[in-house]
């Protein structure tokens, strides 16, 4: 089945002049080749939009490298020939790879068969490390030492034996979203509750955090976390601007949410007697509570709650 693909998946060796500049600025720049294929794979996914594009010949056969460049935009097939071509260029070993995003892995349990596949993605390999990439991604972080890598069961490389291989599942090692709530409580009757939400991303997780802030304002994301909160706690008020902080070489994002409620929201309805963990009754007390979520293990939550004076 491979020798009827391979003739459209060879690499390309010619790019438009702007891109080729660009591949040569990420080889003066970075001289490991590990670093090279995470700059190449950002250039890809970062600056090529993806479009699906699977009717006819679209299907299965790819666009030449430099009409997708020049048309800023190409499917899963265009995108992986494209950051194939370019890891070449930089020295480092690719291909493309067949895969299928709903069935991949049961691949081992079909025929061959070219319809079997859906998706095509990258495999790279630098010395004896593998690497699976998807150009169809956006926005990803990290280092060659944690960049989220595709699990679709199997993939096919075009230039291999003919052979599926195996790609390997991440494992959770611990949570990649941490919720922590830092509740204070006044100890006087007119006093106000504040509450500070800090919510860290890694991983996976961070890249998708950070392909939804691209897509949504910060006031439209602020406006929806408020909205979450005041049906927990109703006349809660934003007290500070949402910040977030991307360390995308780390792959880690945090975001800080602040608010406030007023006394009266306090009082009413016996909120401060009925709130979801007891109050503490004298100060300086502070309690904190830390759990996994059962049905969700990538996730870890913990609430602290104060009185302050």
């Amino acid at each position: 089945m491979i020798d009827a693909v391979q003739p459209y998946y060879k690499p390309a060796t010619a790019f438009p002049s702007a891109f080729a500049a660009k591949l040569d600025e990420i080889a003066a720049r970075h001289p490991q080749p590990e670093d090279r294929m995470i700059q190449a794979m950002r250039l890809v996914q970062d600056e090529i939009r993806y479009v699906s594009l699977s009717m006819g010949s679209g299907s299965y056969i790819p666009r030449d490298p430099a009409t997708v460049i020049q048309s800023g935009f190409g499917d899963c097939k265009d995108k992986a020939l494209l950051l194939t071509s370019a890891l070449m260029r930089l020295g480092i070993s690719a291909q493309v790879a067949l895969a299928d995003l709903d069935q991949g892995r049961a691949l081992d349990q079909h025929l061959p068969a070219l319809r079997n596949f859906d998706h095509g993605i990258v495999k790279a390999t630098i010395g004896t490390k593998t690497y699976w990439l998807d150009a169809t991604d956006y926005l990803q972080g990290g280092d060659a030492s944690n960049v989220a890598q595709p699990d679709y069961g199997f993939a096919l490389p075009v230039f291999g034996n003919g052979e599926l291989e195996k790609m390997p599942s991440p494992e959770l090692k611990s949570p990649t979203i941490k919720v922590a709530e830092d509740f204070s409580f006044p100890d006087k009757p007119d006093g106000h509750l504040t509450l500070t939400v800090l919510s860290t991303y890694e991983g996976a997780d961070a890249d998708g955090m950070r392909s939804k802030l691209a897509s949504r304002s910060v006031s439209k994301l602020s406006d929806d976390y408020l909205k979450y909160y005041s049906k927990r706690y109703p006349g809660i008020e934003t007290a500070a601007k949402l910040e977030i902080f991307d360390n995308r070489d780390g792959n880690l994002i945090n975001v800080r949410e602040s608010y406030r409620l007023p006394a009266q929201a306090l009082a009413a309805d016996d909120l401060a007697k009925n709130f979801r963990s007891r109050r503490p009754t004298s100060a300086p007390i502070c309690r904190h509570r830390q759990w996994w979520t059962a049905s969700d293990p990538s996730r870890s939550d913990r609430l602290s709650i104060a009185v302050t004076p």
